[in-house]
């Protein structure tokens, strides 16, 4: 994910503002993406049979990676990384509603259709995944 941020301009003169900004609409857009591939709202163990995560959990992995990445480059604390990522889930949740996407996945007070623990586990071995791409096109 650094790799992509620092080849697509001059990441690092932007304003606090409009990286706060530019990070609210690049995971706002990867959510709703993902979202949009997920409309027959399959149980998430069926998904995993094919070659790629559940919808959801990809758009966690990537809006998760972009704002670790959004963090590191900006200095955001912690707790204010997670509250932008969880902005833009609660806005990217409106349109779930409005397309009239069950409760527990892309919205609502419970995450019960989300597989939670299955995403967990997969989260890690992502995590190290990407930070090996990120080492290697560091070198390049």
């Amino acid at each position: 994910m650094a790799a992509l941020i620092d080849h697509s301009g001059d990441f690092s003169t932007l304003a606090d503002s409009r990286a706060e900004a530019q990070f609210s609409q690049w995971a706002i857009a990867l959510i709703c993406l993902f979202m949009l591939l997920d409309l027959k709202n399959r149980p998430i163990d069926s998904q995993y049979l094919t070659s790629h995560p559940a919808p959801v959990h990809r758009a966690m992995y990537l809006t998760g990676a972009l704002s670790r990445t959004y963090s590191e480059r900006f200095g955001w604390s912690d707790e204010y990384r997670i509250d932008l990522h969880d902005d833009a889930w609660a806005t990217a949740s409106r349109l779930a509603v409005l397309l009239g996407m069950p409760e527990g996945r892309w919205h609502g007070e419970h995450i019960l259709g989300m597989d939670h623990d299955l995403f967990i586990a997969k989260n890690e071995e992502f995590i190290t995944f990407s930070q090996q791409l990120d080492a290697i096109n560091a070198r390049k």
